[in-house]
């Protein structure tokens, strides 16, 4: 009984722990990064098209948070093991947690433009000599947060998470699995899924 009490215990202070993690990165959200000088002759690398998002920010954390539910509660449902299932739910959560709040602050004290930078500093496409930007403040400091790209790094810390995940439930690495290519095939989706998010950051000129 009093084993439980502390299993229980030992499991509010994980939830915890996770919901001051997601309080402070979303107070980092909207903080403003750090001001980087543009030189004149490197202006030309922020004066890519304002652009959508291929995958928009909704849509990655759609992805990002249900994929590793599906799959946990997929292998929950086969195999009813609760202490697998509260373990990878922690896991993901605190993988994307940490991760989300690194680039952050990484974002913060870089501060480099992204390649659409002119056109959101200056929305007519006129700048002027002193370089004081005249569009609309939120999207400016949005598009001063360029590296590292936070699309990559929550999708690789979810998605990756998974992949390895599979790997293991389905023994891609060990003789069990030997010779079946499915195995692998099947797990190193989610992996691949995060580089083609990754690289569309670059398509859409939202990242170098």
């Amino acid at each position: 009984m009093l084993e439980k009490g502390l299993q229980k215990y030992a499991l509010w202070i994980e939830i915890c722990v996770r919901l001051v993690i997601f309080g402070i990165f979303i107070i980092t959200e909207t903080a403003e990064p750090f001001h980087r000088q543009i030189q004149p002759e490197e202006l030309w690398l922020y004066k890519n098209p304002v652009s959508e998002s291929f995958v928009s920010s909704s849509a990655l954390w759609i992805i990002i948070s249900t994929v590793p539910t599906l799959v946990l509660l997929a292998f929950y449902i086969v195999k009813k093991d609760k202490v697998d299932f509260i373990q990878g739910a922690l896991a993901a959560s605190l993988s994307i947690g940490l991760v989300g709040l690194v680039t952050n602050f990484a974002k913060l004290i870089i501060g480099r433009p992204r390649p659409d930078f002119f056109y959101r500093c200056f929305p007519d496409g006129i700048s002027n000599v002193e370089m004081k930007c005249t569009g609309d403040p939120e999207v400016i400091i949005e598009g001063m947060k360029s590296f590292p790209s936070g699309h990559s790094s929550l999708s690789f810390s979810s998605l990756g998470l998974v992949s390895f995940y599979l790997c293991g439930k389905f023994h891609v690495f060990n003789a069990r699995g030997r010779g079946q290519a499915w195995r692998m095939c099947i797990s190193w989706c989610p992996l691949l899924s995060a580089g083609l998010i990754a690289l569309s950051r670059t398509s859409d000129y939202h990242h170098h």
